[in-house]
This record gives structure tokens, sequence and C-alpha cells, in this order.
């Protein structure tokens, strides 16, 4: 259901009803030591139904959904009776949670919102407002991670209010699987460890359990075997001390699977086969789904795929003997790819539609997207282009609703970045076996640089919870530099870090949806193109890449080599460049890659390029022609997020009542302000934090070349956060300072001013921080080290510094892409001012400014690591055309 087997199982053991016993629920009750027969008395009913429902909510707290169900349901029908209308609304709630209520999740989540919204007991009984969260919480887990996000979060300070210790820990893990979800693994695994510890400190057995079987499953999944068994035998350990905690499957299936890779497969089978023998005594038709699924799964790992599909296809009918909604479309999906590797593409595609069918009727909205693309695998491996078209065309319909009502630029980048292979089939489909080339522009364009294309059209306004996270973050981080004591220290760096959480639960920025985001056609744009520029968009995939070339007149498809061999060639020029090398050869080899396929790159002066993947780290400019020559010699190249926002930054008006002049900082005397101990309190390597010598100087340039009585010049100690923070208002920015990246978490990437105590500022300007400034620039320079680099977001493309001043509001952004020097910057960024000074575009004064290093210090001495590195991205004026 998700795209990690430690989700699916995570999720699988939170939500999947076990079979209920095959016996009349009254019959299951009775036979129960401590729990009364009925009676026929209302205050015995009353009676009873609270003796029902304390009954299953233990259950259910054991995740033992079997025996819970027939306890809740009952309790259920009983209070329905009484006008104990509290307790009602909790069994209901209770049985939605053990899944007794048949309705599609989506329908389920929405019910749960409007009771949130309008029941007047869930407005003023904090645990069970707390209650229906936790509830929501597990089925949005199932929907949309941003959602769910919110629902543990809400759950996680009622329970903090309450001091409900059990919920606050369990809050705190599932918050750990929406981190998983969106790709942060250091939060996910520092939060379901601490889940697990805390259900250990408080003798929570079900949490236990649980924690410990996900923490199985999930080493499993990363080969780390011999822990796993660890994991997986104190969770069963604990499941049999504890008999109505009922059968702990995951913890099973993760120890069977973790005996078959440590090659002990003769016991995982015969321990199977006892467990299945006795489920099906037991006619508990769930925990035998469970079963054969996971012999299929050894059956698979032996290569053996008859007796898999025979596995599988056993586990999907005991599924739907118990009405397993959420495991039958991904039973039937696995069913579908068995099929496809044995080459029977008729049966592959047969199950491949049935779980697109089964993941629409029970409303798993994720997996729609997914099943439809594994449809549309079979029918083009049987030359059904066409319906492999059609079935495309109905998952981006879904994938497109998903990312649309994603209400954070978190929420949307982890849907972008988990469909960035879809994208580029379907690109790849079109290209290669239909000629409709604006559908391919339309289909590529739909998720690239869609975070900041949703901004553009619709806008965006920071949100008073994140500025309040933000000041208090910084407010701690003041603190952590004047700790005193161990204790102290690791006191402030834990309660750091769950602001920090805190932080990636709030969403940065709220999407204002004015109007359906709609992406432009490919017409729009010819039409917006001058006679001497084209847009170069390239798809990076395998095992063929392609360009699409837009110009005023045309637009073309070229195909190209794979992602194999592009990112070797560029791991090789990149290496070479950073080690102060002339990077000739290789430069030559990206350029006959890339550009030379395509004959608009060299007969068009002002080239637009569009990214993928591994070429965001890549100066085109600094590649090499066929003359010998390299590109910026005749070309001026710029940079968009997606031929989209190229269009928008164009075409969009915008106020600029308040921008003037020019705001410049540098010169920070690093060495003797403490921003070294206080890089360290935060994580990072104090070895780059020194003074910059030329950066002062590099400030009083950029002044100097514009004049204007607004301007304002930050240097030395004047040069805090906190005076920068109130300068933003000006037309233009220059930073000459500092900058450290963080590729594992990119919200943390920060530029270094001076901190500034006593106005709360700590001197680190984060990237969270920077796209809540309200800025009105037509240009930012970044002349800092690696503002341009940052983890790779599929089609969102690359989380940087430089991003995220344009997702702030900058309409163009000069940054770098790896660390630059003194001497050399300086020289470069005089030029700059001075080409720009003369009315020059941002890029052509870039171009100038490296062509006139080159011209007066020859390409032996001016090597690419001292200028290729400084790109503009953003807004290109139309060029004046001669």
């Amino acid at each position: 259901m998700r795209t990690s087997r430690i989700a699916l199982a995570i999720l699988t053991y939170v939500l999947v009803p076990l079979a209920a016993p095959a016996q009349d629920p009254a019959e299951t009750i009775a036979t129960d030591p401590s729990v009364t027969t009925l009676q026929g008395k209302p205050s015995a009913d009353q009676n009873k139904a609270d003796r029902f429902l304390q009954r299953g909510l233990y259950l259910s707290d054991l995740y033992n959904w079997a025996a819970a169900r027939p306890y809740l349901a009952q309790a259920k029908h009983l209070y329905q009776a009484t006008a104990d209308k509290r307790n009602a609304l909790y069994a209901e709630l209770a049985v939605i949670r053990a899944g007794g209520e048949r309705k599609t999740l989506p329908d389920l989540s929405y019910r749960l919102a409007q009771q949130l919204a309008t029941n007047p007991i869930l407005q003023s009984d904090k645990e069970l407002r707390m209650f229906c969260f936790v509830v929501k919480g597990e089925l949005d887990g199932e929907i949309d991670s941003a959602t769910m996000r919110r629902d543990w979060n809400e759950a996680s300070a009622l329970a903090q209010q309450m001091g409900n210790a059990k919920w606050l820990y369990r809050a705190r893990g599932q918050l750990g699987f929406a981190d998983f979800y969106d790709g942060d693994l250091p939060g996910a695994q520092k939060n379901v460890a601490e889940a697990l510890i805390g259900a250990m400190n408080i003798k929570d057995v079900g949490g236990q359990i649980f924690y410990l079987s996900a923490t199985a499953e999930g080493l499993v999944g990363q080969g780390m075997n011999e822990q796993a068994l660890q994991y997986a035998a104190r969770a069963i350990a604990l499941a049999n001390a504890t008999p109505d905690a009922g059968y702990p499957i995951i913890a099973e299936k993760a120890r069977l699977i973790a005996l078959v890779q440590m090659a002990d497969t003769a016991k995982a089978k015969a321990e199977l086969g006892r467990a299945l023998a006795q489920a099906q005594g037991q006619k508990s038709y769930a925990q035998m789904a469970d079963l054969n699924a996971t012999a299929g799964q050894i059956a698979r790992i032996e290569k053996n795929l008859p007796s898999a599909i025979a596995y599988l296809t056993e586990a999907l009918r005991d599924a739907s003997q118990v009405d397993g909604r959420k495991v039958i479309a991904g039973f039937q999906s696995e069913i579908s790819d068995l099929y496809r590797l044995t080459g029977n593409l008729v049966k592959a595609e047969e199950y491949a539609n049935a779980a697109a069918i089964s993941a629409q009727r029970f409303g798993l909205v994720p997996m729609i997207p997914r099943s439809l693309r594994a449809l549309a695998d079979t029918q083009i491996e049987q030359h059904k282009y066409m319906e492999a078209d059609q079935t495309l065309d109905r998952a981006d319909a879904v994938q497109d609703a998903m990312i649309e009502t994603a209400d954070s630029d978190l929420g949307k980048r982890a849907l972008i970045k988990g469909a960035n292979d879809f994208y580029a089939k379907h690109f790849a489909l079109i290209a290669d076996h239909g000629d409709n080339k604006a559908k391919a522009f339309a289909v590529v364009e739909q998720a690239r640089g869609r975070v900041m294309t949703d901004l553009l059209m619709s806008g965006a306004k920071t949100s008073p919870e994140a500025i309040a996270d933000e000041n208090r973050i910084a407010q701690l981080r003041l603190k952590l530099m004047a700790a005193t004591s161990i204790r102290e220290v690791e006191q402030l760096r834990e309660a750091i870090f769950l602001a920090e959480q805190s932080r990636s639960i709030i969403p940065q920025m709220s999407i204002l949806k004015g109007k359906e985001r709609q992406t432009i056609a490919l017409t729009q744009l010819e039409h917006n193109l001058a006679p001497s520029e084209a847009v170069l968009e390239y798809v990076v995939d395998d095992p063929d890449s392609y360009c699409l070339v837009i110009t005023r007149t045309q637009y073309r498809i070229v195909k190209m080599p794979g992602k194999q061999t592009i990112s070797l060639e560029v791991a090789a020029y990149l290496k070479e460049v950073k080690a102060k090398h002339a990077a000739r050869s290789e430069a030559h080899k990206l350029y006959e890659t890339l550009l030379r396929p395509v004959p608009e790159a060299r007969s068009k002066e002002h080239l637009v390029i569009v990214r993928d993947g591994q070429l965001h780290l890549v100066p085109f400019d600094a590649l090499i022609e066929t003359n010998n020559q390299y590109v910026v010699e005749s070309h001026t190249v710029s940079y968009a997020p997606s031929a989209t926002t190229f269009f928008l930054l164009r075409t969009v008006v915008r106020s600029r009542d308040q921008a003037r002049g020019l705001v410049a900082v540098g010169g920070i005397p690093y060495d003797r302000s403490g921003l070294k101990q206080s890089a360290v309190t935060r994580g990072f390597s104090d070895s780059g934090l020194s003074d910059l010598p030329t950066s002062e100087d590099e400030a009083r340039a950029a002044v100097e070349a514009l004049p204007d009585p607004s301007n304002v010049l930050l240097v030395g100690n004047e040069a805090t956060e906190t005076a920068f923070k109130k300068s933003i208002d000006h037309r233009m920015i220059h930073l000459a300072v500092h900058a450290i990246a963080s590729p594992g978490q990119p919200d943390r990437a920060a530029l270094v001013l001076l901190s500034d105590p006593p106005n709360g500022e700590d001197g680190f300007l984060e990237t969270s921080e920077i796209v809540q400034l309200p800025l009105n620039a037509d240009l930012v320079v970044l002349s800092a080290c690696d503002t341009a680099v940052g983890p790779i977001e599929g089609e969102e493309g690359i989380a940087t510094v430089s991003r995220a001043f344009l997702l702030a509001g900058a309409r163009t952004v000069v940054s770098t892409l790896w660390p630059i020097e003194d001497d050399p910057t300086l020289y470069l960024m005089k030029s700059f001012y001075v080409a720009l000074a003369r009315t020059k575009s941002a890029p052509d004064a870039l171009r100038i400014a490296k062509r006139k290093m080159l011209e007066t210090f020859g390409s032996d001495q001016a090597l690419p690591y001292y200028w290729a590195g400084f790109t503009v991205e953003g807004l290109v004026a139309p060029p004046a055309e001669h």
C-alpha cells in the first residue's frame, strides 16, 4: 500500500482486522470469564455495555482486532439503546478503529473530520477527542501522510495535556512512520525508537509488541537479519506471555524471512507449515492470508515463481473470506508482478486491473496510481500502447488530485518524489510510441517544479504557527550556546529536536487555492520565447533519456543515452572539476551527450535549461563544444525549475511598491563571533567557519556599482540576522557569507550571519526560515558555498538554499554548485555587478563576468572550479534581439 515493505507491514499490523472467530459474537463474549451474560434490565445493559467497551478497548490496545470487534460491536449496540451518548460515541469510534465499518477509508476519515468539527462532545471531552484523532490518524495513514501527521500531532498535544504517557509515545511512533513515508529516515528512526523505549518504560505491552515487530520488519528489509531475529523474538515472547495479544503475525513473518535470508530455509518452512496448519484448524482466515503471503514471499526469494503465485492466490482467497480490503489490492498487485516475471502477460494484466479496481473500491487512494502504473507496464509489454496511455492518463488524474490536495510543500514534495518514475515512463511512452509532443510536455510538467508553480499561480501565505515555531527554535539554540552542563545541553538538544519535528508537521506555507491548477500549454510557452531562445527540458531515465526542445517556431523530442550513462559521466566530470583540474575531456563528453544531439543548442544564443536528476549539479555553460570552446563563450545559459515556472515568472505581474535599491552583507567576523561553537552544538563542523577576507570588498563593490540612496551595507558587526531581516524589502540582495549544507535534512541548510540574542536570532538563517521571508526582490546573489546543491527530490527538483529564496518570492537567484574561493569570487562578482549596472540581465551579466575571467587569466588559470559553479535560476527576461 505504501512504497516499502516496512510501511506495508506496519500499516497492515495496525489497520488490517484479523478474522473474527467463526462462532457468533454473542457466543464469543459469553465464553470470556471476564464478561457476564446479557440480562434484560436497562441498568444491567448499561453495566454490560461498560464492561464490553472496556474489554474491547483493552484488546484493541493489544492490536488483537479479531477478539476486540465483537465486544465493541455489542457495546455500541447496547449504548445506542441508552442515554449515554458519550460512550455510544466512544464505542462507535472504537468499532471504526477495529475495522468493524465497511465504508471506504476516505468516507470514514471525512466522517470523523465532520465529527471533530461539529460534535459538542468532541469539543469538550479531551479524552474522547484525542481518541478520535487516534482513529482518524490510523485511517489517514493509508490515505495521506500529511493529514496523518496533523492527526497524530493533535493526538500528541492532547495526550501531553492529559498526561497520557501511552498515547504520547504511540503518537510519536506514528509521527515516525509519517517521517518514513516522507523520506526522513533519521526522524523516523528516532521517533520509532523513542516510542519503543517509552512503551517499555510504562509497560505498554501492546505498544512494545507493535514497535518491536515494526523494527524487526524494518531490519529484515535492510538485510540485518540477526538483529531482526532479536527484536522479533522479544515481540513473540511478549505476545506468548500475554494470551489476549493474539498471534504476533508481523514479528513471525519478520522472523521467518530473516531465517530464509540467513539460509535456514528448512527451519523457516517447517515453522510456517505448523503455523498454517494451526490457523487452518481454527479457520482463522486473516491469519491464513498473512501466512500464505509469507510463504509466497519465501518462494519468491527462492525464485520459485509458480509456488509464489500459488501461495499468493491462496492468500487472496483467504483475505476475501473476511473482507480483508486493505490487503486484497496488494495481493492482487503482487500476483500480477509474479505473472509478469513468468512471462504470462495476459494474467499479469488481469490481476493488475483487479488491483486497480480493488484499490479504488476500497478507497486506498495512494495505491490507485501505483496499481494503474503496474497495469500500464503489462500493457506496454504487450505493445498495447494506446491502452497503456489511457491507463496512465487515469493514474495521472489521481496522482494530480493527491498532489493538489496536499496543503504543505512537504506533502507535495513527498508525493512527487514517490511518483518520479511514473512521469518519466509516461513521457517515454508518448515519445517512443506516439506523436503528441504537447501531451508529453503536459505529463512531465504536471509535477516538475510543482510546489513553486502552485505558489506562483495561487499565492503563498506564511502561517503564524510556522513563524512562532521558528522563533521558539532560535530561542532554544541561543540557550544551547549558553549551556554550562552536559545535562542542560542534552535537555536543550532534545527540546530542539522535538521543536524541529513539530516544524515538519506544521506546514511552512499555506497554499491558497484560488483556482484549479492548470499546466500551461506548449503553444503558450512557444509563443512567449524570443527568436534567439530555446528551452531544453530534460527527462533522465533508463533505458533512454530525452530532451524536449522548444523554440519560438517548433518543438520536438530528442532521444539521449540512459540515466546510468549520464550519471557516470556527471560523476566523472564533477570529480575532476572539484579537484581543480581542467576536466576538458569530461566536459566535452558531457557536451556530446547532452547538447550536441540538439542543433538548437548551437543555433540559439540564449538557452534555458530545465534539469532532471543529476543534471541539477551540472554547469551547462562550462561544457566544451566541438570547436573546443566553453559554451559560455557563445551562449547565455540560465535554469528554471520547470518550463511552467519559467513562463509564469516571465508573465505574472507582481507589485514592486516596496522594492528599492540593494542590501549587501559581508565581512562577518566569524573567528571571534562564537558561531563556530554554535555550529558544533547544532551538529555541524566548524572547520569551514573562518573569516572571509574579501567578502566585505565584495559587498562594497556591489553597492558601489549600483549607487542608490536606499542601499544598505551590512558589514562587520552590523551583519546580524536581525539587521538582514529588517532589510529584505530591497530590489536586490547580495550575501557574501558562509553557508552550511545539510543533504540529509535540507530544511536545516543555512546561511550564517551574526547572532543577535537580545532579538532572539541565533545567526543561522535556515531554509525553513527563508521560505517565510516576504521577499519582493528581483535578484538575490548567494555568494556562498554550495547554495545550489541539496537532495534531489524527483520531478520537484532539488532542495537548495537558492530554491528557498525563489519560493519566498525572489524572481532570480544566483547561487553556487560547490565551495567557492575568495579572490576568484571577488573578481567574478565585481565584473558581474559592472555588467549588471549596464542594464544587462542577470544571466547576461553572469556570462560576461565568466568570459572576462577566461579572457583575462586564460583557460589554464581560470579553471572551471573558480567560475563555473555560479548559476542563475528563475526569471529570465526576454533578450533584446539585434
